[in-house]
């Protein structure tokens, strides 16, 4: 397999960067990025091109029953070691060092959950803890995203696009802003792999907003891995297809799927 043809670097630095490459052949791709200069180019292109979409990412609160549960779990295997018979057993140098190893990293983990929990403690006033805890927590889960970035001439990040399509919603929001325009309107559209384009509303020039989808524009991205842009009329294309120039064009990846 010829790894220097662009398009079969690009197709690889993409499942690369956005782990989509598992197992043994991320394993055998990671070793050809040492080797390789396209196929590093490749990669960094695609790093470049998505690390904006970590510059918007939430940091998630795990739940205050989480270290409880842990530190449980720790005392239960303490003491069912305890508890366990044992005979003397002969170790060689390797075993000796395996266990050695084992015992660093478990008095490091345990130093680390430690440190969270002084930390977690001193950050709140003091509270009565009993030994029941409700061991079922129902948490919910942040639907995934159809996620696209739409990029100027340049490469620079204008617009990122995140699709619920279980919320039936769009999501879009501003990164370094569109060319000023004051007697144009940007639109997206969604392109079908029948090669039909579906609206999927405005662009905002700045900030961010969120758009309702109905049945025709859901059922389009069923079947689209392309989104676009069109410089339109204000209020829209007073047609069903693009009737100005299509300026840019962006990959859509699916969020969640592997």
């Amino acid at each position: 397999m010829n790894y220097s043809r662009q398009e079969l670097a690009d197709f690889l630095g993409m499942r690369y960067v956005t782990g989509l490459l598992r197992g043994p052949a991320r394993t055998r791709f990671t070793k050809l990025l040492q080797s390789n200069d396209v196929l590093r180019k490749a990669v960094d292109r695609w790093e470049e091109l998505l690390s904006p979409l970590a510059w918007s990412l939430e940091p998630v609160q795990p739940s205050e029953l989480v270290l409880p549960r842990i530190m449980r779990k720790i005392r239960a295997n303490n003491n069912g070691a305890s508890n366990a018979s044992t005979k003397p057993v002969t170790l060689d140098t390797k075993a000796r060092d395996r266990r050695s190893w084992f015992m660093t990293s478990a008095a490091a983990a345990l130093a680390v959950i430690s440190s969270i929990g002084w930390w977690q403690t001193s950050q709140r006033p003091p509270e009565v803890v009993t030994e029941r805890v409700v061991e079922t927590v129902t948490q919910a889960v942040p639907e995934a995203a159809d996620i696209a970035v739409i990029n100027s001439a340049e490469g620079k990040p204008i617009w990122i696009t995140r699709i619920y399509s279980k919320s039936e919603r769009i999501d879009i929001q501003v990164q370094t802003g569109p060319d000023e325009v004051t007697d144009k309107d940007y639109q997206l559209w969604a392109l079908t792999d029948a090669g039909v384009p579906v609206s999927l509303g405005l662009l905002p020039k700045s900030d961010e907003i969120s758009l309702q989808l109905g049945e025709a524009e859901l059922e389009a991205l069923k079947t689209t891995g392309t989104l676009a842009v069109s410089l339109e009329p204000l209020g829209g294309s007073p047609q069903a297809v693009p009737t100005g120039p299509v300026l840019f064009t962006a990959a859509l990846f699916p969020g969640g799927k592997t």
